[in-house]
């Protein structure tokens, strides 16, 4: 029997050679497994309910493609102002009334109702009639809205284009929307003639011409005279001819 056959690493050997590839090819085998067993990462999933019959949906999460302006904002837009009604004389709102002679009139400023005492204008048609002798006449304008200050009146001669008269336009001290104009002039409370017909002409600051109205300034006729004939409007006597 040879040398070789009697050492104990020999015997061995062969057996310790085997283990160390029995593990290595062990570790092999767990390595790659470990590597085919990480998972795919899935998105994010939200139901979102839907009315009606269908079924819910379901919607990824994605990112908005909206861009919001900087100076966006949420707010309501409020609407735009109406527009200012024109100013304008309401219908038959063109008025007058005088104090008789017989009256002392109160000082101003007037309501815009009739004054006790006063006697009232009427209306024929287009024509405003007011009946003197009377110690103050007033006229009055009743207007859709507040009307603006400084209007004022210019009274004309029949067939005349030249105004003889201008009077300040003055609010009722009781409603914005009225104004009113006093004449104290004599060819408006005592003209000299039985009856006359004058024009009214109701104007801005600027001169617009708002209204235009026909008045009469009328006299009851008095007992005729002897021969027929009317007195004289402005004295009521008779001439001396028609006396004769």
């Amino acid at each position: 029997m040879d040398g070789i056959g009697l050492n104990p690493l020999n015997r061995y050997f062969p057996l310790n050679m085997k283990a160390a590839w029995v593990f290595l090819i062990l570790a092999f085998f767990i390595v790659v497994a470990g590597c085919n067993t990480r998972q795919a990462v899935k998105p994010i999933v939200l139901s979102i309910p839907v009315t009606g019959n269908t079924e819910p949906s379901q919607l990824a999460i994605q990112p908005s493609l909206v861009n919001t302006p900087k100076n966006f904002s949420s707010q309501t837009v409020p609407p735009a102002p109406s527009k200012t009604p024109t100013l304008q004389i309401i219908e038959k709102g063109f008025s007058a009334w005088c104090f008789p002679k017989t009256i002392k009139p109160p000082q101003g400023p007037y309501t815009s109702a009739i004054p006790k005492g006063a006697l009232n204008s009427t209306l024929e048609k287009d024509l405003t009639k007011i009946l003197v002798p009377a110690s103050l006449c007033a006229f009055s304008y009743r207007f859709n809205q507040p009307f603006p200050e400084n209007m004022y009146v210019l009274v004309f001669g029949q067939g005349s284009p030249v105004p003889w008269l201008k009077g300040e336009l003055i609010p009722a001290s009781d409603d914005p929307k009225t104004g009113i104009v006093v004449f104290r002039h004599e060819q408006i409370t005592n003209p000299n003639a039985w009856e006359v017909i004058y024009f009214f002409t109701l104007n801005t600051s600027l001169g617009k011409e708002i209204s235009k109205n026909k008045v009469n300034v009328y006299k009851t006729h008095p007992v005729r005279c002897k021969n027929g004939l009317l007195p004289d409007p402005a004295t009521l006597e008779c001439l001396i001819e028609e006396i004769k």
